[in-house]
């Protein structure tokens, strides 16, 4: 028997809000490889002096760190506090590592979050599209007369594993239209499916009358694969050859030329269209 007598106190426990964290993304998707993304971390308190991220792979089931950022204060004018927020840029390779070190590869839909301590942001969902170029354009012959049979060959490429590494996109089907440059009229025009390497080839019969034309080739992207859209023309000139006796006139492609401004709209457009399909 420890013949101890009774005694009692009281111990104060508050019960602080759980800090919220509010997540955004700038630019928003769809989003491609080879771009560059900041992620905004909005919160009411720091609990710890860093956020970290990370984005969820869905088709890969894996988990990719991003980085972490200091949380920093934010005050108005007058020096109230208004938070604190942690901003990361990070460049989307389609390659990335998880935290145990895994290399994933990077594509398709996406979400993405930031924990502070034990706190979790909320989820920002998106998709990454893989982008694609016509390469190794090469028309034969090089020197076109009406009438006469034309092969273009070339590759649809899509990026590989940086953005100068570009390899051949199997399986997909490019659309192609021969057009009248001057008048815009429509010659002919059909579709093509790429090889298992992503060459292409395709036949056409020169117009009969001499001029300059234009060939575009279009690949409208696709969902299923997360490849972006793109486009090239080609344009034949029209020279003329005189002689002593008798003036030909020729279709040329010594003039072959690779329109830029032109892979640029259709690959705008393209992704468009990608994230209407997306949001329907």
């Amino acid at each position: 028997m420890s013949y101890l007598s009774g005694t009692e106190t009281s111990v104060p426990i508050t019960v602080s809000a759980q800090p919220s964290y509010q997540l955004t993304i700038s630019p928003s998707s769809p989003w491609k490889l080879g771009q560059s993304i900041t992620l905004y971390l909005k919160g009411s308190a720091a609990v710890e002096p860093y956020a970290y991220f990370y984005m969820n792979v869905s088709y890969a089931s894996q988990t990719v760190y991003l980085g972490k950022a200091e949380l920093y204060p934010v005050r108005t004018y007058s020096g109230t506090l208004e938070g604190y927020l942690a901003t990361l840029t990070v460049t989307l390779s389609l390659t990335m590592q998880t935290q145990s070190g895994q290399y994933v590869t990077v594509y398709g839909p996406v979400s993405i979050y930031a924990t502070v301590g034990s706190v979790q942001s909320n989820t920002v969902s998106g998709t990454i599209y893989i982008p694609t170029q016509f390469g190794n354009i090469q028309v034969s012959p090089s020197t076109i007369y009406p009438g006469q049979n034309i092969t273009v060959t070339g590759q649809l490429q899509q990026m590989g594993n940086s953005s100068s590494q570009w390899i051949g996109a199997p399986n997909q089907t490019i659309s192609y239209t021969l057009t009248n440059s001057s008048t815009g009229s429509q010659i002919t025009s059909g579709t093509v499916t790429t090889d298992s390497g992503g060459n292409f080839s395709i036949s056409l019969t020169a117009p009969s009358s001499p001029g300059s034309y234009t060939l575009s080739l279009v690949f409208a992207g696709s969902s299923s694969a997360y490849l972006l859209p793109s486009g090239v023309n080609i344009s034949f000139g029209s020279s003329t050859t005189t002689t002593t006796t008798t003036p030909t006139t020729k279709l040329s492609t010594t003039d072959l030329a690779l329109i830029l401004g032109g892979v640029g709209l259709v690959a705008g457009l393209g992704i468009y269209e990608l994230s209407k399909k997306n949001k329907s």
